[in-house]
């Protein structure tokens, strides 16, 4: 089914007109717009509770577990944990949903929806994209083309289970953002608050984006400052969401689905995360409200399903 809808296709129908089609139907005569299917194992899927749920508890990945509760978190359910994680991205939003939809009417019976987020990320060709406060989010990433930087920030290694090898660990984060006090905040509070400018991206004392960080130069709290003091490198990949108004403030509920790739939390992640979550001046305006783990297999080959070598 990932194949066939990556490809632009439908199932076809079966031919009675008695029984429900068997494509949706909301993404014929689209292109595949670019789509793409990742999935992950969350820790509750090798056991919860103490129980070896499906007889893979031996396969657990070593850094896979929840991620720690952190002195800010205001968690909320639906969006803590879950047992599989598919992240559905393309080019256009009706293919994306036709192909969340499709995956749940296939798996009736099998698997539950515990929750679901839709987000947009949007910026020029070769150009890194701005979150809702307006700033590039993603600029310490390594290129794409940068090979021996994944190798070393990315992709799980030997040490793992053999289906964990050459794949990765998707953190994620649901941020609220107050853009109301956002917005009334001046330039300069802004900028002191990500230690970067506005406009160009550049660190603080720098004229480039991509210029090399002095963290004698940015606020000591500034989330620049505190992400690069902790010399940790991961890969990040997030998006903005917005889901209307909170009737209780009126005011527009919407922020950033933090994700992150890494091959080691334990040492790459969680560590920034304890260090931003205690001092970053940008918790003046956010707040963490869902928090999840997921152990993402190496990448389908010819004639393989997903995570096929854990499975059998």
């Amino acid at each position: 089914l990932s194949q066939s809808m990556t490809q632009g296709k439908v199932n076809e129908d079966n031919n009675n007109d008695w029984l429900p089609p068997k494509d949706t139907g909301e993404a014929k005569d689209l292109t595949p717009s670019k789509l793409t299917l990742t999935f992950g194992f969350g820790p509750s899927f090798f056991s919860k509770n103490g129980e070896d749920r499906f007889g893979l508890a031996d396969k657990k990945p070593k850094h896979l577990k929840d991620i720690p509760a952190m002195p800010r978190d205001d968690l909320q359910e639906p969006f803590i944990g879950g047992d599989i994680s598919v992240q559905v991205c393309a080019d256009d939003q009706q293919v994306a949903f036709h192909a969340v939809r499709n995956l749940i009417k296939s798996s009736v019976g099998v698997a539950e929806v515990k929750w679901m987020q839709s987000g947009f990320i949007s910026a020029p060709d070769e150009k890194t994209p701005r979150n809702l406060f307006g700033f590039k989010d993603g600029t310490a990433n390594s290129s794409s083309t940068d090979s021996e930087s994944h190798n070393r920030i990315i992709w799980a290694n030997n040490s793992e289970p053999a289906w964990m090898q050459g794949g990765t660990y998707m953190a994620f984060r649901k941020i609220q953002m107050f853009l109301e006090v956002w917005d009334r905040s001046s330039l300069k509070d802004q900028e002191d608050t990500f230690g970067r400018k506005k406009d160009s991206g550049a660190p603080y004392g720098k004229v480039k984006e991509h210029d090399k960080v002095s963290l004698m130069q940015m606020p000591p709290t500034s989330h620049t400052a505190l992400a690069k003091g902790t010399r940790q490198e991961i890969y990040r990949r997030a998006y903005s969401y917005t889901d209307g108004v909170d009737p209780k403030t009126g005011n527009i509920n919407a922020g950033l689905m933090f994700i992150s790739y890494q091959k080691n939390p334990d040492t790459q992640f969680i560590p920034m995360l304890k260090v931003l979550s205690q001092q970053d001046k940008l918790n003046e305006y956010t707040k963490h409200i869902g928090s999840a783990m997921f152990a993402c297999a190496r990448g389908v080959r010819k004639g393989e399903y997903i995570a096929q070598s854990l499975l059998e």
